[in-house]
């Protein structure tokens, strides 16, 4: 069994790693794409610091949410599956 354990969290923890990297490589997309934007706008008319300050909000939202799944991937050391049930009294 510790043999099963082992290549779980190592396969979990290659996952983690992943998806970080994923969520770093989106970061980094997006920041591209919003100082692309900031250049190239209409200088008479401008962006609007409520669109900047949205666009910035979704991307923390998701990074949050990849944070969160990567989090939820990983092993908890305290819980353990039992396939024993005792009713409750």
């Amino acid at each position: 069994m510790s043999t099963i354990s082992a290549t779980t969290a190592a396969s979990q923890s290659t996952v983690a790693a992943s998806s970080a990297s994923v969520n770093s490589d989106a970061q980094d997309r997006f920041l591209k794409l919003l100082v692309t934007q900031l250049k190239n706008q209409d200088p008479l008319n401008p962006m609007d610091n409520a669109q900047i300050t949205s666009q910035m909000a979704q991307i923390s939202t998701v990074s949050g949410i990849d944070q969160l799944n990567a989090t939820d991937r990983k092993p908890s050391g305290h819980l353990q599956p039992s396939n024993q049930h005792q009713p409750l009294q």
